[in-house]
């Protein structure tokens, strides 16, 4: 095995690329990152997105809690997040909603079409 190229790290595309060639002359590329830019390289994604969304999602809670790599926080900690992120995403939600409805002139004599 072989290497063709390399190209180190790149912030732009947020991945690390090499391309090889085996013992028989067959090339092909290898390349690492985040699971959401890999998944962005291939073609079927709509199939494994979400499972791959759920997997990293879950495998982020447990390292939170759990503690590895980083200080543990627990399971009472996790579920406020959790019950915060949702409340907050609801509450932002209906203002947005609101304002929306607010800054609505569709249904006024002199709006524009």
């Amino acid at each position: 095995m072989s290497l063709i190229s390399f190209r180190p790290f790149d912030p732009v595309i947020k991945r690390t690329e090499a391309s090889l060639e085996d013992a028989e002359g067959g090339a092909f590329k290898v390349s690492t990152g985040t699971p959401q830019v890999i998944l962005g390289l291939i073609e079927e994604k709509a199939k494994i997105s979400a499972q791959t969304d759920a997997t990293a999602n879950a495998f982020a809670a447990l390292v939170a809690v759990y503690g590895w790599y980083v200080a543990p926080i627990g399971w009472q900690l996790a579920l406020f997040v959790w019950v915060y992120a949702l409340a907050a995403f609801l509450i932002t939600d209906l203002i947005k909603v609101l304002g929306y409805r607010l800054l609505d002139h569709s249904g006024l004599i002199f709006s524009r079409p």
